[in-house]
Formats: C-alpha cells, structure tokens, sequence
C-alpha cells in the first residue's frame, strides 16, 4: 500500500534540489548603497528592523541596531514607564552634548577642584557664576600650585578666555572648533546659558560608527511599538524621543 503510494506520487522538490548561480554585476562592493527612507525624515543606511518582541528588542539591541544603521523598535509588553526609559536610553546612549555638566565656582579652592575631579572622574571643569560661564578649569591648570598654593581660588588660575559653541552644532563642526583652538573641552550655550559640554573624546568615539543611524542633533534613532488605540503610550513615547511609533 505504501510502495503504491510512493510509486503514484508526483514529482516534488525542496530547496537543497537546487543550485542558483549568481549573475556576473558590474557594481563593486564598496559602491553599493543600502540606504532608505522609512518614513518622512526617517532614513537608515542598512534596511534593517529588529522586532517588536519582549525577547527581542530594549534599548541594548536598539543601541546596537543603531550603530550598524538600522533601528530597534522597543517592545510594549512592559509598562509605559519602563517602555519610554528604554527609548530614552537608546536617545542618550551617545549624546554629543553631555547635558549633566559637573561646574565648579570661581570663589573654590584649588583643592575643591582636585576633590571634584576624582569623585567625578573629569579631567576639566567650567567655572560658573550662577548659569553663565565665565571660565574653564583643567588638571593641567592646578597642578602647578595644588601643593604650594591648594587654598588659591579657581578664579586665579582658571582659564578667562574659553571657546564656547551653541547649539545646534555637529560632531564635524565641534571638532574643527576643538581643533582650530587647540581645545580638548566646548561648553555649549543655548541663549548664553551653559547647557552641555562637548569632548574630544566622545566626539572621536562617534566616528567608530561612522553608518549609524542618527537623528538631526546626533542622537540613536530608535522606534517602539504602541497599541493604536493607547494613545497615552504613544504620547508618552513620542514625548521620550521616540523617532518612530
């Protein structure tokens, strides 16, 4: 009986039954261009989504989808809260402009400088009078005079004449600027009040993802998924800085 079977069936194949031969292309691999446009204002260099899974995609694989050109798009099955701090980590995984600025004021001692840079971990310091920066502070400064002199106020030594950019400004504009004046720090003003500080450092640690998929001001562009009838969440998302919902 089953002999019969297998003698009447039909000829079928699978995939293993055959070889497809690629055609002979003319395009170089350095010149082929991945790039799309997702959406209005929304393009990425490789055409690449991760998954709306709760096994899948938060801000790690987000961050990671990013940096090679695609997007990550955060899962819903968790609370709204915890969805729209996942997105704001992928937003503040490499912001050019580091927005929680250690400041030191003019009337601190040298040695409240060397205290703040090792609880810190900085090498540098703007020195503030209320939201207006009038100056910059750095180990090289105090080191001279941190044994003779550690009670000298920062506004003897500090640096009076500091570069300064506003926002917005790219990581090339930056660069030419730290270049140029031979600066390792910017402090960024919006309306001439301090609101960031911009480094050498985080500036050339961009470049190691050179495709990375950014929004105007820098930052990872990340999506995350919303049910269509809560609007709430997708407020919510929209407010966190979620560049696609």
């Amino acid at each position: 009986m089953y002999s019969k079977k297998v003698q009447e069936a039909r000829m079928s194949y699978t995939f293993d039954d055959f070889l497809l031969t690629p055609n002979a292309s003319y395009v170089e691999p350095k010149d082929i261009d991945t790039k799309i446009e997702l959406s209005k204002g929304i393009k990425l260099n490789i055409p690449i989504l991760s998954a709306a899974m709760d096994t899948v995609t938060e801000a790690e694989l987000a961050i990671a989808m990013a940096q090679e050109g695609g997007i990550g798009v955060i899962h819903r099955n968790i609370s709204l809260e915890r969805q729209v701090e996942e997105v704001k980590k992928v937003k503040s995984a490499e912001d050019l402009t580091i927005r929680d600025v250690v400041t030191i004021t003019p009337d601190s001692t040298i040695l409240d400088v060397q205290n703040k840079m090792q609880d810190e971990l900085i090498s540098g310091l703007p020195v503030v009078d209320g939201e207006e920066i009038i100056g910059i502070i750095s180990k090289r400064d105090i080191r001279p005079v941190l044994k003779s002199e550690p009670n000298k106020t920062v506004k003897d030594i500090m640096t009076s004449d500091v570069v300064t950019v506003e926002e917005p400004i790219t990581a090339e504009e930056a660069l030419n600027i730290a270049y140029e004046n031979k600066v390792e720090r910017l402090p960024v003003l919006h309306d001439g009040k301090l609101v960031g500080i911009i480094t050498i450092k985080d500036i050339l640690n961009q470049a190691q993802y050179p495709n990375a998929a950014r929004d105007k001001n820098g930052n990872y562009l990340v999506a995350a998924a919303s049910g269509p009838f809560d609007l709430e969440r997708a407020m919510a998302l929209d407010q966190a800085g979620a560049d696609i919902i």
